[in-house]
């Protein structure tokens, strides 16, 4: 059995204790305020049978933790969280969009994951060493890291995902695999990505993220390489973030 509640505004409801929902596989809120929290909703012993969570711009807590051994999907989207645990040996997909504070903290365990789609900061903890069965990862953090603490927490996660098959990645990506190079180069590789999709501002700084990354992904098929010259507005090309066409050389092979 599939629940779907969708409201055109925030409601906000209470569910009494002990509740059950033994035959509820699917489960879709949106725009949804819980009175008293969401613990009491999302444990296993309510949700027994539960393979698929969505939540899209719910409220009623600060702190999330799914832990659910059956779930399959989770999709989470504009929750404005303080701290998210997620925790699943089942969890095959794994959608996560603006969902952490500015200072949120994020905590994932499926070791079995396939999917991986995460646009939100990078205070993210894995539990996994990487995820083995990924096929495709996609990761846009929305800045920089800014301090050392946090870069290695970003790193980490990139790291994590060094068994994809397909990845896609923007600019802050690239940011920080250039400030992870060394002489000997990134300290894990990508031997099993066949497709890499770029979405970058094809600036300097970017440029050497995107060689590192290259050289460590030994077969590599396919890129698709997505500039976004929308940050420039009316500056002009002619700045210190960009080469000289007379710099530029290109090389056939």
């Amino acid at each position: 059995m599939g629940v779907k509640l969708n409201t055109s505004r925030y409601r906000g409801f209470g569910l009494p204790s002990p509740v059950l929902f033994p035959a509820v596989h699917t489960l879709s809120l949106t725009r949804v305020c819980s009175v008293w929290g969401w613990s009491d909703l999302f444990s296993p012993s309510n949700l027994p049978l539960l393979r698929k969570l969505c939540l899209k711009d719910c409220r009623g807590t600060y702190d999330l933790n799914i832990n659910f051994p059956g779930l399959e999907i989770l999709e989470l989207d504009g929750l404005r969280l303080k701290g998210l645990d997620i925790s699943g040996t089942g969890l095959l997909e794994l959608q996560v969009t603006r969902c952490l504070r500015p200072k949120g903290r994020a905590k994932i365990l499926a070791p079995n994951l396939r999917r991986l789609y995460w646009e939100d900061n990078f205070n993210v903890k894995c539990g996994t060493q990487s995820f083995e069965d990924l096929n495709t990862g996609s990761v846009y953090f929305p800045s920089k890291p800014p301090n050392p603490a946090t870069l290695q927490s970003a790193a980490a996660f990139i790291s994590a995902l060094c068994f994809a098959r397909s990845l896609s990645v923007r600019s802050q990506v690239f940011k920080i695999l250039s400030s992870m190079d060394s002489e000997d180069g990134l300290p894990f590789c990508f031997n099993n990505l066949t497709t890499l999709e770029i979405h970058t501002h094809l600036t300097k700084y970017g440029a050497t993220g995107i060689i590192c990354l290259l050289r460590r992904s030994p077969i590599l098929h396919s890129i698709n390489i997505r500039v976004d010259c929308s940050k420039l507005g009316n500056k002009s090309w002619d700045d210190d973030r960009y080469w000289p066409i007379s710099e530029l050389k290109y090389q056939v092979n």
